[in-house]
Parts: structure tokens; sequence; C-alpha cells
């Protein structure tokens, strides 16, 4: 599909037994690597009313239950939203959607067990999940095909950044998986490949990939 590496967008959503929605959220991935096609490097929260309605209508059709994330890309050729894949699952932006307010593990969890579950409808928006190792080499290869340079790079990181796997008390798993992946870079040769086309409007990240994403007021629950 052609278009920008930050025109990916995401929809989840948790329906009980009899199809009621119980909570909702969007979010937009802003970079990946490697670049043009991969897995996302740096992700923001969002409240996107077009990509609810598009992934409410998706869901409505395929009759889901339970937890579910569908992810579209805006394709540049027409503008319009086409639908990428879809996870009946938690996602690696899972430590992002708790930060923001929705602990999806803790509510899925006390679902299976017939527990309580406090109602969500709201959650907090422009917030930012940051893979610095990856995020890192992506950069390398978008500014090696002329689509961002380190100052763009570095702006759209001028914000409070989380991290997929961080915990000051506990920081080991933080720093295996860091230099885990350092390891596997520096055997690879550090650099990504620059990204491959996509079609006319090209890939990679649009003129400001830290531009504020578009938003309007959703109710976490609908």
């Amino acid at each position: 599909i052609c278009g920008a590496d930050d025109e990916f967008v995401s929809y989840y959503r948790y329906l009980d037994e009899g199809g009621k929605p119980l909570l909702h959220f969007t979010k937009r991935k802003l970079r990946q690597y490697p670049p043009g096609f991969g897995i996302g490097t740096y992700h923001g929260t969002t409240h996107d009313p077009e990509v609810a309605a598009l992934g409410e209508r998706f869901f409505a059709a395929v009759g889901l239950r339970g937890l579910g994330n569908v992810e579209f890309k805006r394709d540049g050729r027409d503008g319009k939203l086409k639908v990428i894949e879809c996870n009946a699952r938690f996602t690696a932006s899972n430590e992002l959607i708790r930060k923001a307010g929705v602990d999806l593990a803790r509510f899925t969890y006390n679902r299976l067990l017939g527990r309580p579950t406090p109602r969500v409808d709201s959650y907090r928006d422009e917030m930012y999940l940051w893979e610095p190792v990856n995020d890192t080499r992506a950069f390398l290869g978008y500014r090696r095909s002329g689509e961002l340079d380190f100052a763009a790079w570095a702006r759209s990181l001028a914000h409070r950044q989380y991290f997929p796997v961080w915990r000051a008390s506990d920081p080991v798993p933080a720093i295996t998986r860091a230099a885990g992946k350092i390891k596997r870079a520096r055997r690879k040769g550090g650099d990504a490949p620059p990204p491959p086309s996509t079609g006319p409007s090209g890939v990679g990240v649009s003129s400001s990939v830290a531009r504020p994403a578009r938003t309007g007021r959703s109710d976490a629950a609908s």
C-alpha cells in the first residue's frame, strides 16, 4: 500500500459475550524497522474518530468477541484507510496502552476469571512508546534515503518517552533485551537497508514524523 511509514493506524476493542463494547483505543505508528516493511519502533496514542468508526465496522462484520486489534494504512493514492492485519491478541504496544490508562492485560485477565472490571471511558492522548535501538537503526535507513535528517528525528523525540520493556525497580530484562538487539545489529552491519518502493507516494516518513496525529475526542468505551 503506497504511503509513508507514519500512516499506519490501529484500533483496539474489547467486546463481551453479547457483543457489547467495553473499551476501545486508537494509536498511530510513526516509524518502523526496517523502513518500508518492518516492526514499529515509535508509536503515539491518538483519539481518531475515523479509525475508530472503521474499526467498529470491521469487528462488527467479523463477529469479534473479546480483545482484538485491526491495523490500517492510509493509501497515498486515494487517501483511504486500507486493512493491513487483524490480531485477536495483545500487541507489542501493550505497555503504551497501559501507560495511557488502559491496562489491557489486567482487564482481560479479570474478564476471563469473572472478576469485576472497571469502566474504561477515557485514556491519555499523545503518549509515545520508543524502541531506542531499532528506532536508531530505522533513522539511519530513513536518513540514507533522504527522508529524515538528524534534527527532525531528534525533534520527534522531544516528548516524554515510554519503553516496551522497562522498570526502574527491575532493569535487567530491559538491559538484556537492548544488549541482544545491539549484538544482532552489529552482526548485520548496523544500518537499515534503504526503504523499498511501495508505489508513487514512496515510503518512509512524511515531512514531519512527529506532526500532530489526526485526532478528535472519542471515548474509550462506546
